[in-house]
């Protein structure tokens, strides 16, 4: 395995950094390098790898918090409340991939908070979790998190909603053609007194969908993201009725996936956003390009049914107009 080797006049330093497994023990390395032409092995060293342990804080060396965790009303007056909790954290020393611990924490008494601790106390962790929350008074909510947590305690207060105030929002998220999208993170937030806070977070099933329990007489913001699309934010009073976010971006196709030929490009108006029902929008199609294009079309449909078609013999400009009803349209 290749190392970096600093030079600093006679002396030179040789480094490598390591993904550190998980296992624990004695692991023995050693440097070997060429010097015109001849190998030269240093002498055999011992590294010893200790445990990593992330978990509810208790009895010392498990008793440095990493991270708080507290449950507020999403009202005016944020009371402080007790929750029960389902958890799952997955950590690492080094970033949270193929080499990593799980920790799986539940609680289904109602606490007034959680605290979480790491050892060895003085690393930093990197953490990716999925907290489901709730109590007898309120719906469950979701919070997701993916951060470095060091012995400088990150504070994070959970809001809940109770029943009687909210209702449940739903979306579904698809790509430019009208495909569902899966694990497409949406985060909500709002503002509460002065300050904007996180009300909850949760990803897209197989289907593209994704509901969160809201109050109707507030104005949240929406921001759903995935990677490789643009993340699509706007803000929206919560309904019953399911709202379409479409994220732009992808794997560059367009319409029934015909690749974009080299020195092409296209603009596609509306931008990729939520529409407002029973309202007329110009849709439009503009192909520039530098090789030979014989077809372009725009079909945009519903349910089956075309509601716009236009097409052009050859790379420009088409356009129609139609009124936007309830429903997904597929352009």
């Amino acid at each position: 395995t290749s190392a970096t080797i600093t030079p600093n006049s006679d002396f030179f330093n040789i480094s490598k950094s390591i993904n550190i497994p998980t296992s624990i023990g004695v692991k023995s390395f050693r440097f070997n390098f060429t010097v015109n032409s001849t190998e030269i092995n240093t002498n055999l060293k011992n590294q010893i790898i200790d445990s990593i342990n992330f978990t509810l804080c208790g009895a010392s060396p498990q008793n440095v918090p990493y991270i708080n965790l507290t449950f507020k009303n999403e009202t005016t007056n944020q009371e402080s409340l007790n929750a029960t909790i389902i958890s799952t954290w997955i950590y690492s020393l080094s970033s949270v991939g193929t080499i990593n611990k799980t920790l799986s924490f539940s609680n289904s008494s109602e606490n007034i908070g959680y605290d979480f601790c790491f050892t060895p106390p003085n690393r930093t962790v990197n953490i990716n979790t999925v907290i489901n929350y709730n109590n007898a008074q309120s719906q469950q909510r979701t919070f997701s998190l993916v951060t470095a947590l060091t012995n400088l305690t990150l504070s994070q207060v959970l809001y809940l909603l109770p029943t009687t105030l909210g209702l449940f929002s739903p979306f579904q998220v698809v790509d430019n053609i009208g495909n569902p999208l899966s694990n497409v993170k949406g985060l909500i937030t709002r503002i509460l007194g002065v300050s904007t806070i996180t009300v909850t977070s949760a990803f897209t099933d197989d289907s593209g969908f994704v509901s969160y329990f809201l109050n109707p007489e507030v104005s949240y913001i929406g921001a759903f993201s995935k990677a490789g699309f643009s993340t699509e934010t706007f803000s929206f009073t919560p309904t019953a009725d399911t709202r379409t976010v479409i994220l732009g971006g992808g794997t560059g196709v367009i319409a029934n996936g015909t690749s974009i030929l080299t020195n092409t490009t296209y603009t596609i108006t509306p931008a990729n956003r939520t529409l407002t029902n029973s309202t007329d929008y110009l849709f439009t199609f503009n192909v520039s390009s530098s090789q030979a294009i014989t077809f372009i079309s725009m079909n945009i449909t519903s349910n089956g049914t075309s509601h716009l078609f236009v097409s052009n013999a050859g790379d420009g400009f088409i356009s129609g107009i139609i009124n936007i009803t309830c429903g997904l349209h597929l352009l």
